[in-house]
């Protein structure tokens, strides 16, 4: 029987302030309480099955001060206080697995300090840190991280560590059923069942969890398998959480539910069909994921199978042909790729940075048109026409203030080489509107004189976009792998809605014929 460390009342060591006082008296009120005892380790050792990244924990042992100036509730910064992203990103602690990727001493001893930066920082409470989501994903992060880098700490550290880590689940526990809906309830669930596993507390907490996760199933999931509200990024979170869920059940011996396994596959099929060329995933406001990942939480989950061509209640669909995979949403956005070159795409995560770093007034974050600052109202389903290998996508869909109604018609041949477009705009006359097509960072492109833009993607192969309008190109960040923008461009068809209230424009993507 494991020791247990002695029972210590864990007070905020600096007061919060008035503005924040009322909305986080509750949370107060927790850290307040005398915690039970804890064991002195885990009770069950849990490791974190997904792949890191050597190269992004190069830089986080590097920026290490700037990782854990992100941990503080009240960042001096004003433009770090502002960015709630990166904090959440910080404090989730998912960065973890990629100190645990590099190994070494040097990322031990980086993931020791920022943890108790974290500990000696937030016993004041942070609407950031202390967000459901958040401190689910910190949870299972610190607990599946704990052999790589606490079990080797000296015993102050790792008595801190565990009682911190039972804190934060009574905290958790007490809230699990008023999470918010979204991917974020399976993270918070996912935590949850990873310190339940390692504080030995399973029985009527597992209960607790599945309860819960039967709600989360028939509330957040499509019966196209998309959860409500996600991005492919969150998609794939969602499955690698419940995943983890189901680990931790099973590391203390319980069976997974049939409720699990259903919605593991349900999740995982949505997620192969938003898989472009080079593995991971179109980004649609997310990021495009590590493709290994992707492979392992394909496999973990059961799935098999085809992909669907088709989500219709999420709004999505895809066309395949030789090398091409285009990728659409029901307002028009496109994604395409050949091969493993990422073609047309996203600016990525719109989220990851405040908007003055990030947002281009009327301009769509998609490759899609957009009329200024219109908002999207509601589209038809997308509609599919195919033949001799070749794909018709036709969509509709209604903006607001300003008012407008867009139709976009997309080709794309049967060879995968040559991706056309109509697209048709009814709006006020002489009102301003934007086509733009975002490049992904691996491309490059000049302007010619015809008006045409020359791609060349990342493995060389050539590109030509025309269109009946001139095309121009500019200058912008992308944001497809979050947390670490690249230089981009997108290219720009800027419109006039004629006299009549009518707009229309042709544009095409053709592969350059290879030379020799």
């Amino acid at each position: 029987m494991m020791g247990a460390v002695a029972r210590r009342n864990l007070l905020p060591r600096v007061a919060i302030p008035a503005a924040q006082r009322f909305q986080w008296i509750h949370t107060l009120a927790d850290l307040f309480q005398t915690i039970p005892d804890v064991p002195e380790e885990p009770q069950v050792h849990l490791k974190d099955p997904w792949p890191g990244n050597a190269a992004r924990a190069d830089s986080i042992i590097a920026n290490e001060a700037e990782l854990i100036a992100a941990l503080d509730p009240a960042p001096r910064d004003p433009e770090l206080a502002r960015d709630a992203v990166r904090r959440a990103r910080a404090q989730s602690f998912g960065w973890l697995r990629d100190l645990r990727s590099l190994g070494g001493d040097a990322s031990r001893r980086t993931a020791r300090r920022v943890t108790s930066a974290w500990i000696e920082t937030n016993r004041r409470s942070d609407p950031v840190g202390w967000r459901v989501d958040v401190v689910g994903e910190r949870l299972a992060a610190w607990i599946g991280a704990y052999d790589f880098f606490a079990a080797s700490a000296g015993a102050e550290f790792r008595t801190e560590f565990m009682e911190q880590a039972a804190v934060q689940a009574a905290w958790l526990r007490r809230r699990i059923d008023a999470a918010p809906p979204g991917p974020g309830r399976f993270a918070a669930l996912a935590g949850l069942a990873a310190a339940a596993a390692a504080l030995g507390e399973s029985d009527a907490v597992f209960q607790q969890i599945d309860a819960s996760l039967k709600r989360a199933i028939r509330d957040e999931i499509g019966s196209d398998g998309v959860i409500a509200g996600a991005t492919p990024l969150d998609q794939l979170d969602a499955l690698m959480r419940l995943l983890d869920l189901r680990a931790a059940a099973a590391a203390v011996g319980r069976a997974p539910s049939p409720a699990s396994a259903d919605a593991a596959q349900a999740i995982a099929a949505p997620l192969a069909a938003w898989r472009l060329g080079d593995g991971g995933l179109a980004t649609f406001g997310g990021g495009e994921g590590d493709p290994w990942t992707v492979d392992l939480a394909l496999a973990v989950s059961g799935w098999r199978g085809r992909a669907p061509l088709d989500m219709p209640d999420a709004g999505y669909a895809r066309s395949l042909a030789g090398r091409a995979i285009l990728a659409a949403d029901k307002f028009g956005a496109l994604e395409f790729s050949h091969g493993a070159d990422r073609l047309f795409t996203s600016i990525g995560a719109q989220s990851d940075a405040p908007p003055s770093r990030f947002a281009v007034p009327g301009v769509s974050a998609f490759s899609a048109p957009s009329n200024g600052l219109a908002k999207l109202v509601d589209a038809d389903p997308i509609q599919r026409e195919q033949g001799d290998g070749a794909t018709l996508l036709t969509f509709q869909w209604r903006c607001q203030k300003p008012d407008a109604r867009w139709q976009r018609r997309v080709f794309l041949s049967g060879d995968g080489k040559d991706l056309r477009g109509e697209d048709a705009a009814v709006a006020s006359p002489n009102s301003p509107a934007m086509l733009a097509f975002h490049l992904h960072t691996g491309s490059d492109a000049i302007a010619l004189d015809d008006g045409g833009i020359l791609i060349r993607a990342r493995s060389g192969q050539g590109w030509r976009f025309r269109s009946d309008r001139p095309a121009r190109l500019a200058a912008e960040p992308y944001r497809g792998r979050p947390g670490q923008p690249a230089a981009s461009a997108r290219i720009e068809l800027p419109l006039t809605v004629g006299p009549s209230g009518t707009e229309q424009v042709r544009w095409s993507l053709r592969m350059e014929p290879q030379r020799g």
